[in-house]
């Protein structure tokens, strides 16, 4: 969307560390080259460091860019984490968090499952899941961040829409 509208596009993938990036250009071969950079990056069970991607795009990007930060948001010490990141590219850019929800969890909270051996019905532990995402929410709006709220299957066209809805305000 942004290479479309003539913006200046960059792509960073990350765990522990930069694992991937595409640094910012235009123009109409730029998307190729971004899906290059991207292209080896696998999965990994690893904590993200949020404090390590700011530092690489306060490093990389002295001009103001929307930093769009694609989480799922449902532990505390990852929301304190990506807080603390938020608050640091807030100075210079405009940080967004497209907080990736799961339906079915919405679904689990209001239903009555239970398991066998579970000292907590599913439907008790998915409730307070979604407490903990709502108060991460939260504190990355009070940090500085424009969340998004985004379930899994509309993520891509809300990023859409809230990018051109940031550009149309002139916030970027």
């Amino acid at each position: 969307a942004g290479l479309s509208r003539g913006d200046r596009v960059a792509l960073l993938a990350f765990a522990g560390d930069v694992v991937a990036y595409g640094p910012a250009a235009d123009g109409r071969g730029h998307l190729r080259r971004l899906a290059q950079a991207v292209s080896d990056v696998d999965c990994v069970a690893e904590e993200a460091d949020y404090g390590e991607v700011a530092s690489f795009l306060i490093a990389r990007h002295k001009r103001r860019a929307m930093v769009c930060i694609l989480t799922d948001v449902l532990d505390e010490p990852s929301v304190r984490g990506l807080a603390t990141a938020v608050a640091r590219l807030r100075g210079r850019h405009l940080p967004v968090v497209l907080a990736l929800g799961d339906p079915a969890l919405s679904r689990l909270a209001r239903s009555s499952s239970t398991t066998a051996n579970a000292e907590l019905p599913l439907s008790e532990a998915a409730s307070r899941l979604l407490e903990h995402r709502r108060k991460g929410l939260a504190a990355l709006k009070a940090a500085g961040a424009v969340v998004v709220d985004a379930p899994a299957p509309k993520a891509a066209a809300l990023a859409v829409e809230t990018y051109a809805q940031l550009k149309a305000a002139g916030r970027l």
